[in-house]
């Protein structure tokens, strides 16, 4: 759902790509879904959730539709209607490791904490972990607590006994447990990276504690999306 336009951070040029696709293909549940979710990263929720409803009227069998969907509640802070459909997504495709993402990260901002450890098991796969690395840190929660939990994920990537994760999704468990800076420096290099993700950096919950920080600020401004 990334265009060219928004990989060089274009944000206008990219809205005229999903408008002008939109009048191509008027009927397009892909067209409107894209569209809806471009329009959640540019923060404008009402007309997100807009788009991605009229793709679920067109095709209300997909489940990707609807864990888009999901993900557009998730992002607009509707938390319990970001789950609903997300749960919807997963009754139409058991194994869609996208919409258990959104169940995981919703838990985690409503404070469902073993509801949320409960779905990384199911989404670890996603993310390459091993299930020796899923029960350590399965268990780091159980004797610790959440903090915990985010703790022995960045102690299995640093000692390479986990996942290799990119550099924003790294990014995203340091603000979870609390450690900005690192946080920052993670996000610095998935801007270098280019990687498509970082549009998202204004609305992400998960990145809502960074967002007073002059360097995040200055990452916002240098992708343009400053008055947007």
């Amino acid at each position: 759902m990334t265009g060219v336009a928004e990989i060089d951070w274009d944000w206008a040029e990219a809205e005229k790509q999903y408008r002008r696709a939109l009048e191509l293909e008027p009927g397009s549940a892909e067209a409107h879904l894209s569209h809806g979710m471009f329009l959640a990263a540019q923060g404008d929720f009402k007309q997100s959730i807009s788009e991605t409803q009229i793709a679920l009227q067109l095709d209300p069998v997909s489940a990707v539709t609807y864990a888009s969907s999901g993900f557009t509640y998730y992002l607009a802070g509707e938390f319990d209607r970001g789950i609903e459909h997300s749960k919807r997504a997963l009754e139409l495709d058991p194994g869609y490791d996208d919409a258990h993402a959104n169940l995981f990260y919703s838990y985690i901002q409503k404070g469902m904490y073993h509801e949320a450890v409960e779905e990384f098991g199911k989404m670890a796969a996603m993310w390459h972990y091993s299930p020796e690395s899923v029960a350590e840190i399965k268990a780091a929660y159980k004797t610790s607590g959440i903090r915990a939990f985010w703790s022995k994920q960045i102690e299995l990537n640093a000692s390479r006994r986990g996942p290799t994760l990119d550099s924003f999704d790294v990014a995203s468990i340091y603000a979870l447990a609390g450690q900005n800076s690192k946080a920052l420096a993670y996000l610095e290099k998935a801007w270098e990276e280019r990687d498509p993700k970082m549009g998202f950096i204004r609305v992400l919950p998960e990145l809502a504690s960074l967002r007073a920080e002059p360097k995040f600020q200055d990452l916002v401004q240098r992708m343009k999306l400053v008055g947007r």
